[in-house]
């Protein structure tokens, strides 16, 4: 509900179109089906980022059906928008298409998406799809982490503090993982805990 709520915020800013007026009319009345349809109707006619965008979090969230989010998503990300690209990706992962995961998953990266990049890190780093390549995880992970993903910080830490890819560094890991941590990332916060306690991990 906390999302429906955000996402009630958002559509009042900026909306003219008639399938728009029409959606959010269908939104305010807590007819969320047809509100779908009037967006998904804006995203494919117009081409409109929100409109796809807002199709897709309402498909998730109102109708929990992630396969009709997935059409919408997959559309945004025609239109090369990061979330859409990144969402396919992640989505596509769930129902086991990696293949097709890994192609938005990349797609999502060079639009500099920090989930796309991250997930990235972690084909390589499994050897899923592709050779097994530590050196390029870590690449992946160190751009997510660039582009503030908790998750993507939380593995760079792990790589420094491991020597996966990379050269082992105990103080970088420290550092990294308190940045995790700061983002309310748990496993980050966990990880930060445990390496404090090592004296080596300081300056």
């Amino acid at each position: 509900m906390k999302k429906l709520l955000l996402i009630g915020i958002s559509l009042t800013l900026g909306f003219s179109t008639n399938y728009q007026t029409k959606a959010i009319n269908y939104f305010s009345k807590g007819d969320y089906k047809n509100a779908i349809k009037y967006y998904g109707i804006d995203c494919e006619n117009n081409k409109n980022i929100d409109s796809c965008l807002i199709s897709a979090n309402l498909s998730q969230t109102a109708l929990n059906n992630e396969k009709k989010a997935l059409t919408y998503y997959k559309k945004a990300c025609e239109l090369n928008n990061k979330v859409g690209c990144a969402m396919s990706g992640k989505i596509e992962y769930k129902l086991n298409h990696k293949k097709e995961a890994f192609k938005f998953d990349e797609k999502a990266c060079k639009l500099n998406s920090p989930k796309g990049c991250n997930a990235m890190g972690d084909f390589y780093f499994k050897g899923e799809l592709v050779k097994k390549d530590l050196k390029t995880s870590f690449n992946y992970y160190k751009k997510s982490c660039k582009l503030n993903s908790p998750a993507g910080c939380n593995s760079l830490g792990l790589a420094y503090e491991k020597g996966l890819g990379t050269e082992i560094d105990l103080i970088k890991a420290r550092e990294i993982y308190a940045k995790s941590c700061r983002w309310g990332y748990q496993k980050g916060c966990n990880n930060f805990n445990r390496i404090s306690k090592n004296k080596n991990a300081y300056r």
